[in-house]
């Protein structure tokens, strides 16, 4: 229309609640929404940092592949594009060991999440990992209801959409597996 208005609006919340706004555009669609690694400019896709073209594709090839055992206090940052409210801690902190040695460890108040860096996964058919949701101890909080879980899920484009790979629920991993 030629007289549009857009709103935010939360109508119920507490004190805990929270939520913010960044980087808001509205106008034309840029291709692809520029694959997720870049910003719209009137239609035109300003790419990120080592992405190029049209719709932002990457400028070299994309690794296939992520280890990390988190041994190392720094070693994460190579493979992972984001931790919030998490850290490496050693197997006598946090709720024990989860595998053997060091892990990362979310126990900071607010949002929690593990992001990769972008792979190629053309010919990747296995995720592995062990975890541990909460605690069976003393000094560990026992879970106790869904929001409690941990999602894995992936995205196709930079992080604009994320789909449902896996939901660990949150009473069936008190103990690593």
């Amino acid at each position: 229309s030629s007289a549009t208005r857009f709103r935010w609006s939360q109508s119920y919340y507490t004190a805990q609640d929270e939520w913010a706004l960044d980087s808001i555009y509205i106008g034309q669609q840029c291709p692809n929404m520029c694959n997720g690694h870049g910003s719209c400019d009137h239609g035109m896709c300003r790419c990120d940092q080592g992405y190029q073209g049209t719709e932002c594709h990457p400028e070299v090839a994309l690794p296939s592949t992520i280890m990390s055992d988190f041994e190392n206090p720094n070693g994460w940052e190579s493979d992972w594009q984001e931790v919030i409210g998490g850290e490496i801690v050693k197997p006598e902190q946090g709720c024990g060991v989860v595998s053997s040695g060091s892990s990362l460890y979310f126990s900071k108040a607010g949002k929690r999440q593990l992001v990769s860096r972008d792979l190629d996964t053309s010919w990747v058919d296995f995720v592995q990992f062990y975890i541990q949701i909460g605690g069976e101890s003393a000094s560990c909080n026992k879970p106790d209801s869904r929001e409690e879980g941990v999602l894995l899920q992936y995205s196709n484009n930079g992080g604009i959409q994320w789909h449902l790979l896996a939901e660990m629920y949150f009473s069936d991993f008190s103990k690593p597996r």
